[in-house]
């Protein structure tokens, strides 16, 4: 592994949802806040799409260190269920209720006991389904019809759907007419503008102990950002695949050769890889920080790499 090739404390590039990387871009930040406020406002269905890779997951985790005490959250990592008694099932699991195999009714009036109890109590249910887009119209269903659990206080049980966005297509279905009709807040993942894309990058690196200027170059920076479109699992696989590369070779720092190999047959032409330093990078003055031409026309460069302290 190219851990130690690199000083680096620990892997940078890990795809896991539960890191300490949530890295906030504009779009996270604002699909976030949407939702959020959707939920202290007690509404009932909350969606949020993106593009598989976009952190979808990433982000529900990043809203769960964000909830009020008085709600309890329910975190379902998958949807593929067979019927509602699935469902319910899995459900009542994740609030810690029994869930043994019994009729579907009597899953349905534990559940109903379950969230009352919370709802005596002060408190309310919040179930986020992460891969919604495998629900059918039959469970999106007995999801709204959970969520008309109500008094005065406001809503007993609310549910948050992280879906691809075919799921779009599903929600057209007629018997989902109600369904849309209360589904208030559609929060939509952006992809990561290029700039973002390295900022990204560089963030993982330093959170990893690596200091970035002798781990990969601006250019090499560069051609991942463009070659990734802005999805952050795509990014992390190909800076995990350019430093094992880079690592094999014993080079150091990565450089745009080592992204290319890590490309593949996937690597854009060479018409449209960064063009090369005028200077060899040896002869940059240490002082002088590395900015990004990405971006460029109507702003000012963004500093990436932070000049040396002097001593």
């Amino acid at each position: 592994m190219y851990q130690k090739h690199f000083g680096l404390r620990r892997l940078p590039f890990a795809s896991l949802a539960l890191d300490d990387c949530y890295f906030p871009a504009a779009g996270h930040e604002a699909a976030l806040a949407q939702l959020i406020e959707g939920i202290h406002n007690h509404e009932g269905l909350l969606l949020l799409t993106g593009a598989p890779g976009t952190g979808k997951t990433r982000c529900a985790y990043r809203l769960l260190e964000q909830l009020p005490s008085a709600i309890t959250p329910a975190f379902l990592t998958g949807s593929a269920f067979a019927d509602p008694s699935g469902l319910l099932q899995a459900i009542l699991y994740d609030l810690g209720r029994p869930h043994e195999s019994r009729p579907e009714e009597d899953l349905r009036l534990a559940l109903t006991d379950c969230l009352l109890e919370h709802f005596g109590e002060n408190r309310r249910v919040l179930l986020l389904l992460d891969e919604a887009h495998h629900l059918d119209a039959r469970l999106l269903e007995e999801l709204r019809l959970l969520t008309n659990l109500e008094g005065k206080e406001g809503r007993a049980f609310q549910v948050l759907l992280l879906s691809q966005p075919s799921m779009l297509d599903t929600l057209n279905d007629p018997m989902l007419a109600c369904f849309r009709t209360r589904l208030s807040i559609h929060a939509e993942l952006t992809t990561l503008t290029p700039q973002e894309t390295i900022n990204y990058l560089l963030a993982r690196l330093e959170s990893a102990g690596g200091l970035a200027r002798a781990v990969i170059t601006l250019e090499a920076l560069e051609l991942i950002a463009e070659s990734s479109a802005g999805i952050p699992r795509r990014a992390n696989q190909i800076a995990h695949r350019s430093l094992t590369a880079a690592a094999a070779a014993d080079l150091k720092p990565v450089d745009v050769e080592a992204v290319v190999e890590a490309l593949g047959p996937s690597a854009p032409p060479s018409s449209i890889l960064p063009a090369p330093a005028t200077a060899p990078e040896t002869a940059r003055p240490a002082e002088t920080p590395l900015t990004s031409s990405i971006g460029r026309a109507g702003r000012r460069p963004r500093r990436l790499f932070a000049a040396p302290k002097s001593a």
